[in-house]
C-alpha cells in the first residue's frame, strides 16, 4: 500500500520523536569514558560548555583530536575526543573560546590512561621507544608489555605506534585529570 507524503513525514516525524525520546532516557550512553584532549574539564560542564566550535581540531598540528559520533551519546555529539597521538602542544588550550578546554601546562595534563590487550600484544615492544613519559616496559620473561598509570598520560601515542590489527593497546579515560570550571582559565 503506497503511503502519501503526508504520512511519510507524519512517520518520519514520529521516528525522529521516538529516537530524541530514547536518546534523552539515557538508553544511549551521555559519558561513554570519552577521552577528552588536554585541560578538558569535569565531564558534567564540558558537555554544556564546550560550543562544537571545532577550533580545537583546527589548532591541533598532530590531527589528534575527532569529533564524536552518536556513538558516543546524544549529549557528546560533535564534542571532541582525543583519537590519535597527542603531542602536548597544547594548541587547543589556546584556541578554545568557551573554557571547556583550559590552558594548563603540558606537565599537568593527564587525558586517559593506557591500558594492554594481552590477548592481542605480541610483544614487539614497537610501543615502548615512542612513549613521551616512560610509562610502557617490557614484561619480563612474556610477550608482553606493561603500563605505569602514573606515568601515562593517554597520549595515544602507543596506540598510533601499534602495528598488530586490531590494535593491542587502547587509551581509556580512566586516571583522566580533570579541572573544575570555576577554576578553569579561559
Amino acid at each position: 500500500m503506497p503511503y502519501s507524503r503526508r504520512t511519510f513525514i507524519k512517520m518520519a516525524g514520529a521516528a525522529a520523536v521516538t529516537v530524541a525520546a530514547l536518546g534523552s532516557a539515557s538508553l544511549l550512553p551521555a559519558e561513554a569514558g570519552l577521552v577528552r584532549p588536554p585541560g578538558a574539564v569535569a565531564e558534567s560542564d564540558f558537555r554544556h560548555i564546550c560550543l562544537r566550535c571545532h577550533q580545537c581540531l583546527d589548532a591541533c598540528p598532530e590531527k589528534a583530536i575527532a569529533s564524536a559520533h552518536l556513538g558516543a551519546g546524544w549529549s557528546n555529539v560533535a564534542t571532541p575526543l582525543l583519537a590519535d597521538g597527542c603531542t602536548l602542544c597544547m594548541k587547543c588550550t589556546e584556541r578554545c573560546p568557551s573554557g571547556a578546554l583550559a590552558r594548563i601546562p603540558a606537565a599537568e595534563a593527564k587525558m586517559g590512561t593506557a591500558v594492554v590487550l594481552e590477548k592481542e600484544c605480541v610483544g614487539c615492544d614497537k610501543c615502548i621507544k615512542p612513549c613521551p613519559t616512560g610509562a610502557i616496559s617490557k614484561v619480563p620473561g612474556k610477550r608482553l608489555v606493561a603500563v605505569d598509570p602514573a606515568r601515562c598520560t593517554g597520549c595515544y601515542t602507543c596506540v598510533k605506534a601499534c602495528p598488530v590489527k586490531p590494535v593491542a593497546i587502547k587509551v581509556t579515560a580512566a586516571g583522566a585529570r580533570r579541572l573544575a570550571f570555576s577554576t578553569a582559565k579561559t
